[in-house]
């Protein structure tokens, strides 16, 4: 089936779903995520690590399929960032960021490299949008380029941003982001704008 087709995450699915079934009744379902082409499990302690790396790598050997390690990651998790003193285990290295589904992940889910990350989209479109004259475009459709641009991230990722608690940090961004598309002075108290 050719990477792009309709069908072609449904197939996927299908194909991996006994690997997905067999990590869940190991690790517990509550533990283990996955989501189109990406599969994460959250193990406590080496030996975890290394029996699901075998798990998978028996399921791979079964289903001819090949395990690339370099694209995999453990990621430790830890109260404060600090480097691993280890830099692999099983063949698979130890890193201090993980994306997952688009969400660049650090040890101690402080989201640093997420809001580096929106904050730069941000800053694109702030200019981009700061090129276009309210004499050509009003208020309603720069609205509405914010609302297709820049919300769709906050959106997108809002589920990681709540879950790691960390909303406040993302919040000024967001506002910031809409009183700059929208022209309004940074000043402006958050409860006018909305």
């Amino acid at each position: 089936m050719a990477q792009g087709s309709l069908i072609s995450p449904l197939l996927y699915d299908w194909y991996v779903n006994d690997l997905i079934s067999s990590l869940s009744s190991q690790f517990g379902i509550e533990y283990t995520f996955a989501y189109a082409d990406d599969i994460a499990l959250l193990c406590l302690g080496h030996s975890e690590i290394r029996s699901a790396i075998s798990l998978i790598e028996d399921w791979s050997l079964a289903n001819g399929a090949q395990l690339n390690k370099a694209k995999c990651g453990i990621l430790p998790i830890r109260k404060r960032e600090a480097p691993s003193s280890r830099k692999e285990l099983e063949g698979i290295p130890f890193v201090q960021t993980y994306k997952y589904l688009g969400v660049p992940l650090d040890s101690s889910m402080t989201l640093k490299h997420l809001a580096s990350y929106m904050k730069s989209k941000m800053k694109k479109f702030s200019q981009r949008i700061g090129f276009v004259l309210h004499s050509v475009v009003g208020t309603k459709t720069r609205l509405n380029l914010w609302e297709n641009y820049a919300r769709c991230y906050f959106d997108y990722f809002a589920p990681t941003i709540m879950i790691c608690d960390q909303s406040s940090k993302f919040e000024r961004l967001f506002t910031k982001s809409l009183k700059k598309a929208l022209d309004l002075p940074l000043h402006l108290p958050n409860d006018v704008l909305l």
